[in-house]
């Protein structure tokens, strides 16, 4: 026998009424800029998800150019990657916020990011590609607690609004990242550098750390 489970439903009293004017992304985002202080998360969320489009424009060409991969290797390395995240979030996201708060949650894994692709940037080795995974996989912590803290920003009648305008972002994302992060590649290795992508996912990663320290957690006074 199946059960239907029906999804939970907001209360009458939190649902508003659908309007063509919010029905884009910009629509979407209204709420958020009503609340304050949005901005910098939004301008960050975004530049750090291009940053992180370097992994699937960009892995399978890098490994076979830098590291001289075959198929299987890059296989194995992708398995390695997707399990290190899986368990980075099952295990820690939430332990981490409880422990160190989701601002400083969202540092932590910047700044495992920007040292990461820096490192793999120069990797030339198996094992450091590897090591590199284990590590990286702190960059997991980033995205829910960002998501986290511009959810308590919007009321129970926008948190439909904030995910559409998330799941936007992410689609810019997907659509800007591969085209720069390809072009990096393709510049760096004429230039003998393969690992010109990950400098450049560094280099957002550095930006997006610093907008966040300074454009919201210094702004609201929660490092001390």
């Amino acid at each position: 026998m199946i059960v239907a489970l029906m999804p939970e439903t907001l209360a009458p009293e939190n649902r508003r009424a659908f309007d063509w004017r919010r029905a884009n992304v910009f629509g979407a985002f209204a709420p958020l800029f009503h609340a304050g202080g949005a901005t910098p998360l939004l301008v960050g969320g975004l530049v750090w998800q291009v940053a992180h489009m370097v992994f699937p424009a960009t892995w399978a060409f890098w490994a076979e150019i830098a590291l001289e991969w075959d198929a299987r290797a890059i296989g194995w390395s992708l398995a390695a990657s997707g399990l290190s995240m899986m368990l980075a979030q099952a295990l820690l996201t939430g332990r981490a916020i409880q422990h160190f708060g989701e601002e400083r949650t969202v540092l932590i894994g910047l700044a495992a990011g920007a040292i990461v692709f820096a490192l793999y940037a120069f990797a030339t080795a198996g094992w450091q590609v590897y090591a590199l995974i284990a590590l990286g996989a702190l960059t997991g912590l980033v995205f829910p607690s960002i998501n986290a803290i511009l959810s308590r920003r919007v009321d129970a009648s926008n948190q439909g609004a904030l995910q559409g305008g998330m799941a936007s972002l992410a689609s810019i994302a997907a659509i800007v990242g591969p085209l720069v992060m390809t072009q990096a590649l393709a510049i760096g290795t004429e230039r003998h550098w393969a690992g010109a992508a990950f400098a450049l996912a560094a280099a957002l990663s550095a930006l997006t750390f610093a907008i966040f320290l300074f454009g919201v957690v210094l702004r609201r006074g929660r490092l001390a």
